[in-house]
């Protein structure tokens, strides 16, 4: 696609929509005007863009495969990060990229497959999903319109193509996991599972009633700590119960005194 194009999701990765007229979401807006003494009930569209995720679109420019001086090969499997809707109590995808599943040809023809499962049930966190109403501000302002203080109030919208309020987590990811799960194969016959955990305590999920009429939230002390690892276990085989070996991390946040000048 050409540098510049309209056609990209609300993560910034390319979708394919090439008929977008500009990057505000499309959406139905409704407006109340008056007729005489009564007012009127309607509605307008704003916007000329679909910012929906495209997996097929998504991965264009993304690296596909590696071949190393020995003659190997690392192929890339991706899919779109998913979250777990609490609104339409589906799973919707949330935008930008995970890694599916990487498979590693030897130069003797040995196949090494390494595949990846995210959360669960295949879902992670996000700070917030793409609601409208992030992509919209609004001014309420009194005008004087006569001598003896007689006033009218008027409503103004704008509707932006970036959000009010950031979806992105401290480290710039759009959905964090809690636990990540890697199968190792080899010729097709599982070897190895790793599993690894993930901190999450300083993510939090806002409702579109929390988020408008707009409220500001700083991000909380602890939000440095989302996604760091902080166990990691590792099996012989799939079906193993007990690891042959676990690590543990743990995180703290030094706090120094301020310089005094």
């Amino acid at each position: 696609y050409q540098a510049g194009t309209k056609g990209i999701d609300f993560c910034g990765y390319y979708n394919g929509r090439t008929d977008n007229t500009d990057l505000v979401p499309k959406q139905r807006v409704p407006y109340v005007f008056r007729n005489g003494n009564i007012n009127i009930d309607a509605f307008l569209w704003i916007g000329g863009a679909d910012r929906t995720p495209v997996l097929s679109q998504a991965v264009t420019y993304t690296l596909r495969e590696i071949t190393y001086p020995t003659g190997a090969t690392s192929s890339f499997v991706y899919e779109l990060n998913q979250y777990n809707s609490p609104e339409t109590n589906r799973i919707e995808d949330a935008g930008g990229l995970r890694i599916k599943q990487i498979t590693t040809i030897s130069p003797d023809g040995s196949k090494t497959q390494r595949r990846f499962t995210y959360g669960t049930d295949g879902t992670g966190q996000i700070k917030s999903p793409p609601y409208l109403c992030l992509y919209q501000t609004e001014q309420v302002k009194n005008y004087v319109v006569s001598p003896a203080g007689g006033s009218e109030e008027v409503r103004y919208r704008v509707f932006s193509s970036q959000p009010n309020y950031s979806p992105y987590s401290f480290y710039g990811n759009t959905t964090l996991y809690d636990k990540v799960t890697e199968y190792i194969s080899v010729d097709d016959y599982i070897q190895a599972r790793n599993e690894y955990s993930f901190d999450l305590q300083g993510i939090n999920y806002f409702p579109p009633h929390a988020l408008w009429p707009m409220k500001f939230y700083e991000d909380p002390l602890t939000e440095w700590m989302c996604g760091k690892l902080v166990t990691e276990k590792n099996y012989k085989t799939q079906a193993d119960g007990q690891p042959v070996r676990e690590k543990y991390t743990s995180y703290a946040m030094t706090q120094t005194d301020p310089v005094k000048s």
